[in-house]
């Protein structure tokens, strides 16, 4: 009976210090504005970083027929392409593995999907800024409308999971810009 009264005082101890411990390691680790990680493993690049960047200037907007689609991130607000491929999506993209082929295969390049999580979003705002990628992520409540506006084939998140994007499946347009206004796309065709 000792040995197990023995236990349960180091675990009464022991846990509450391992908590604590955990919760004080993720917190520094997580800290965006601390300093930079040195040595062997990843450095990543801070919000702060990125906002320091200057901006990848836009054109001057096209006339064009306007669609329902929002910028699904800041960066994307008043950003112009000129003749990008279009992927349209029609699901929530939700990694950054699903559109890494897409990006690296077809430049300019507008996707187009229901909805991105917001760090998705984020790290493609941040591509954008930091390595000056002509890619713009956008929004649509109904993306089959827009497919069919601009000549693509809606792609199913499961397939870019997969790998699997023909270039078939992408629509062309003259140029995209983002609205100002963070609402609306133009499309000049």
């Amino acid at each position: 009976m000792a040995g197990m009264s023995g236990l349960l005082v180091a675990l009464g101890i022991g846990l509450p210090l391992l908590g604590t411990a955990l919760w004080l390691d993720w917190r520094r680790t997580r800290n965006r504005e601390g300093p930079r990680a040195s040595g062997d493993g990843p450095s990543y690049i801070r919000d702060s970083e990125i906002e320091a960047m200057p901006r990848v200037p836009a054109s001057h907007p096209p006339e064009g027929m306007r669609v329902s689609a929002r910028p699904a991130h800041s960066e994307f607000t008043d950003a112009v392409v000129d003749r990008p491929f279009v992927m349209v999506i029609d699901g929530e993209v939700s990694d950054m593995r699903e559109v890494m082929i897409p990006i690296a295969r077809y430049q300019p390049l507008v996707i187009l999907a229901t909805s991105f999580t917001e760090t998705l979003a984020a790290t493609l705002a941040a591509n954008r800024r930091a390595l000056r990628l002509g890619i713009i992520a956008v929004t649509a409540d109904d993306p089959g409308e827009v497919a069919a506006l601009v000549g693509a084939e809606l792609v199913i998140p499961e397939d870019l999971k997969a790998g699997y994007l023909p270039e078939t499946h992408l629509g062309s347009v003259a140029r995209w810009a983002c609205d100002g206004h963070g609402s609306m796309v133009m499309i000049a065709q």
